[in-house]
């Protein structure tokens, strides 16, 4: 039998598999939980530059503050895409885009730092996913 070479992503996400299954299970559904943060910074520094707190206060604002557009919207809709261009600006000018959450890379070295039990690398990845489909909906002008 031959053994598949894996890069490292590939061989990340393979153990994001195995390892962060049933850690990550309740968290997994829905949309990001960032609204227990208390920037105490134990998980930062990010070795991939992420600015893990501020990345967390934001959406959490965000979300209070209703700029997060409505998921049940279609994407194509002229008001996904107008609340879209309203947090996607808002997020630009908070969080350079060298800091913010898509640059995580699930490296886990912020695993286990959150006193508040926050898995922050599955947030960082839901509002990652957020901010992707809100880029594709501006693509629909």
């Amino acid at each position: 039998m031959t053994e598949q070479k894996l890069n490292r992503r590939q061989w990340l996400a393979k153990m994001t598999a195995i390892a962060g299954a049933a850690i990550a299970a309740p968290v997994l559904s829905g949309a990001p939980d960032t609204s227990g943060c208390t920037d105490c910074g134990r998980c930062m520094p990010c070795r991939y530059g992420v600015d893990i707190p501020a990345v967390l206060r934001f959406h959490a604002e965000a979300i209070k503050n209703g700029l997060v557009p409505d998921p049940s919207l279609p994407v194509e809709s002229a008001a996904y895409r107008k609340a879209s261009q309203r947090y996607l600006g808002k997020y630009s000018r908070a969080i350079t885009h060298t800091h913010q959450a898509h640059r995580c890379i699930r490296c886990w070295h912020c695993l286990g730092t959150c006193p508040e039990n926050i898995f922050i690398v599955e947030e960082l990845e839901k509002i990652t996913a957020a901010t992707d489909k809100m880029r594709e909906a501006l693509c629909y002008e």
